[in-house]
């Protein structure tokens, strides 16, 4: 948004104050500006409207964003079915521009192991490895450089490959059955 929308966004969650009978201090409404100024004006109205539909209580700027975005998980599977080309082996190139997908990709394994795993059995573990690294990368709020992503993908991928290991240990033989039946 641009400083001359500010006006616009500020009568609106003005609006929604209102619904929810809420106090807005200068200092919310600056808050709620500097959350979400990155975002065009018409994506921020959108959230605004759709938290009047959908929200019990007054959101948050976190809770006004995921209504635009969808959570980490969401946005995870999404960009997960945008590499996957939804059909077939292989990988959309495309979808390599997002530094977040480059890293999840490189982490599998990159071009070289991406396509070779048997698709039956392997597809859905990939897509957790996937879903789960990338959802923890966009919790993150800073932007991490690309050496800086792909050493905090390896760091992730260990731990979850260790919780992974730990609970199937602790839950014997019928975690591995049941694994197998659930992504």
């Amino acid at each position: 948004m641009h400083n001359a929308d500010q006006q616009a966004f500020y009568e609106r969650l003005c609006l929604l104050a209102e619904i929810w009978q809420r106090d807005l201090s200068k200092t919310l409404l600056r808050t709620y500006w500097e959350a979400m100024a990155d975002l065009p004006l018409e994506a921020a109205l959108a959230a605004l409207q759709t938290a009047v539909r959908t929200c019990t209580y007054f959101p948050t700027p976190a809770e006004l964003r995921t209504l635009l975005d969808g959570n980490p998980h969401d946005q995870a599977v999404l960009q997960w079915y945008r590499l996957r080309r939804l059909t077939g082996r292989g990988y959309n190139e495309e979808a390599l521009q997002d530094p977040l997908v480059a890293a999840c990709f490189r982490a599998l394994g990159g071009r070289q192991r991406f396509g070779a795993w048997h698709y039956e059995r392997e597809e859905k573990w990939k897509m957790r490895e996937f879903c789960d690294l990338y959802a923890s990368l966009a919790r993150q709020t800073a932007p991490l450089s690309p050496t800086e992503l792909d050493g905090q993908v390896r760091r992730l991928l260990a731990e979850i490959r260790e919780a992974w290991d730990a609970h199937r240990f602790a839950a014997g033989p019928e975690a591995d059955a049941e694994a197998e039946d659930t992504p």
